[in-house]
């Protein structure tokens, strides 16, 4: 077992500051900015507020009617702008992505009574991301949901110059799979050993996953290809919760000699080491029920407590038998076997995440986030077709801690503390 304790200490400056960002860990917000000016006459508003809605987050205009808010976790927001003697206006369905800056201006309208009155309109996305300086994909929750695929790597295989081998290794422009870094929560989760991510995320988790595939950024080290970047959901203002699940079956076919079996008809030791033609029976494993169970419960929301505090849970357990059999002629000792059929690639996995966050102040949050997966399967190995039980079981499990601190020191300036312990 492997185990990588690590302590990040991080300063991060606004882009609007003349000092440039300095960061030794990958990102994990991003920012709106804009201004805030009179509709009729086209005058900066300073001192309007701007607030995300549902959250403790938000900013004012300055005397030029420029405002931002750093610090903005990736998701989608509802943006609110108010000032006394101006309507109040509201722009959803505002998307925050990774390390980019989302656009967000208003024009507001006089009144003379205070009436109430609040005017929604929806955000357009920008065709063009002015500060996007890599070749970058970013995929949401909201896309996630909608895509028809089940594991983090149908969504990686989805996006543009990525390819998977035979074997799950994940390529990045026709590099190797050795090459390509992975961060959760801003925490190095690569495994050392094989070079692939060290922990499984499941789609429910995943707020934002982002894939760089060129001229990324020095903070992200130890990576020749590419970085996928996955920053985890939070939980919300309400409570939800989600139920999941399916049974498969694989479809059989009839005569089919690469997924059949030989079996021996003479159960005498001497014609099952020197069998005949005329002394074996043709099976065919798939004309059976070949299970795919699969369930997933996600759960978030918060608790009553604390004021201010959430939580996101989710466990997944999948299992199946695969559509490759062996028969068990032989035991691993060379005795004679039973003849049962056995499951020669099964599969079963069980993964789950926990997440607790609290906003201590308006300054200050802190988050703690536990996540890991138990796996255990076979490979296929032809070699072992008759003698099933000789072929090797493999296990694997990871666990990961992640504690974080963040602290806003001024509207320009906040610094993200973390401390993490991954083993896999």
């Amino acid at each position: 077992m492997k185990q990588n304790v690590s302590i990040f200490l991080v300063g991060i400056l606004a882009a609007c500051c003349s000092i440039a960002p300095v960061s030794v860990q990958a990102g994990t917000t991003g920012k709106i900015s804009g201004t805030v000016i009179d509709k009729a006459t086209g005058d900066p508003l300073p001192g309007a507020n701007i607030l995300l809605e549902n959250t403790m987050t938000g900013g004012a205009a300055d005397m030029q009617g420029r405002y931002f808010v750093i610090g903005v976790k990736p998701g989608i927001y509802t943006v609110v702008a108010r000032m006394i003697g101006y309507t109040e206006l509201k722009v959803t369905g505002v998307r925050v992505s990774i390390d980019l800056t989302t656009e967000v201006n208003f024009e507001l309208e006089s009144t003379v009574l205070e009436t109430g009155e609040t005017v929604t309109i929806v955000a357009e996305r920008q065709l063009v991301q002015a500060d996007m300086t890599s070749s970058m994909a970013a995929v949401g929750a909201d896309e996630i949901d909608n895509l028809p695929v089940q594991e983090m790597n149908d969504v990686l295989e989805l996006q543009a110059g990525l390819v998977r081998d035979p074997l799950g290794g994940l390529h990045v422009r026709g590099g190797r799979s050795g090459e390509v870094a992975y961060w959760i929560d801003g925490v190095a989760a690569t495994d050392l050993y094989s070079g692939d991510i060290g922990l499984e995320v499941e789609n429910s988790s995943i707020e934002e996953l982002q894939v760089v595939s060129g001229t990324f950024n020095a903070e992200y080290g130890q990576a020749m290809s590419g970085i996928v970047n996955i920053v985890t959901k939070a939980g919300g203002s309400k409570l939800t919760g989600e139920v999941s699940g399916y049974i498969g079956d694989y479809l059989p076919t009839n005569g089919d000699r690469e997924f059949g079996l030989y079996r021996p008809l003479n159960p005498e030791i001497s014609a099952i080491r020197s069998p005949s033609e005329d002394s074996l029976e043709f099976i065919n494993p798939l004309s059976n029920f070949n299970n795919i169970y699969n369930l997933q419960i996600s759960l978030d929301g918060p608790i009553p407590i604390l004021d201010g505090l959430t939580f996101f849970s989710t466990l997944r357990y999948y299992t199946t038998d695969g559509y490759r059999y062996g028969l068990r002629w032989f035991t691993p000792q060379g005795n004679k076997g039973d003849e049962e059929i056995v499951p020669m690639e099964p599969f079963k996995k069980i993964s789950g995440q926990f997440k607790l966050t609290q906003q201590l102040t308006n300054s200050i949050k802190i988050s703690y986030n536990i996540m890991g997966n138990d796996n255990s399967f076979r490979w296929y190995d032809h070699y072992y077709k008759y003698n099933p039980d000789g072929d090797l079981r493999r296990f694997e499990n990871s666990l990961n801690h992640i504690f974080s601190l963040t602290h806003v020191i001024s509207p320009r300036t906040y610094y993200d503390l973390k401390l993490t312990s991954f083993s896999t």
